[in-house]
C-alpha cells in the first residue's frame, strides 16, 4: 500500500504518492456539509408551554361519599379504628390535631368547601371509608391499610357535598 499524506495549505491540497505530487484546489465552507443536510436544517420550533390547569376532580375519580350540607355547613365525625393515634388539620379551620387511638371526634359547622388532611405518625398505610349516615353530616373510619395501594391522606368536599378522598 502506498503512503498518503494530506497537507492543507491556504487554498492548496498538496497530495504526495510516493514520488508523485499533485496540487488540488480547496473550497472554503463554512461548516462541515454534513451541517447542511438533515436533521440540522430541519426548522426549529419552539415546545407549548404545558397546561396549568388541572381537570376538576370530579371528572377524575367518583365521589367517595356524598353529604347534604346545611346552610352551606357540615359536621364531619372522625372514628379512628387504628389501633394507633392520627394526625389530622381542617385547612384554613384548625391547626393539625391528634385523634387518640380507638376514638371518636366530630368537627361541627364546617364551612364547605372544605378541605382536610390527615396521616399516621408512624407513617403506615391509612385506609379511609366515608359515608354521610344523615344530612350534614360525614362519617370518616380510619383504620390500619393493609398497603400504601389504600393509603388515603386528604379529603376534599365540595359545596354540592360531593366528597373525595386521595
Amino acid at each position: 500500500m502506498l503512503p498518503v499524506n494530506l497537507v492543507r495549505w491556504t487554498g492548496t491540497l498538496v497530495v504526495g504518492l510516493a514520488g508523485l505530487a499533485a496540487v488540488l484546489p480547496v473550497q472554503a465552507q463554512s461548516r462541515p456539509s454534513v451541517f447542511n443536510e438533515p436533521p440540522y436544517t430541519r426548522p426549529t420550533t419552539q415546545p407549548s408551554a404545558p397546561s396549568s390547569t388541572a381537570p376538576p376532580v370530579e371528572r377524575l375519580q367518583a365521589p367517595s361519599a356524598v353529604v347534604s350540607p346545611r346552610n352551606g355547613q357540615i359536621s364531619i365525625v372522625l372514628v379512628n379504628q387504628t389501633g394507633t393515634e392520627v394526625t389530622y388539620q381542617v385547612i384554613g379551620d384548625t391547626s393539625e390535631r391528634s385523634l387518640s387511638a380507638e376514638s371518636t371526634y366530630t368537627l361541627r359547622d364546617l364551612s364547605v368547601p372544605t378541605n382536610m388532611s390527615f396521616y399516621r405518625p408512624d407513617r403506615g398505610p391509612l385506609a379511609v371509608a366515608a359515608d354521610s349516615p344523615a344530612p350534614g353530616e360525614l362519617r370518616l373510619v380510619f383504620s390500619r391499610g393493609p398497603s400504601f395501594d389504600v393509603d388515603r391522606t386528604s379529603l376534599t368536599v365540595q359545596a354540592s357535598g360531593q366528597a373525595f378522598l386521595n
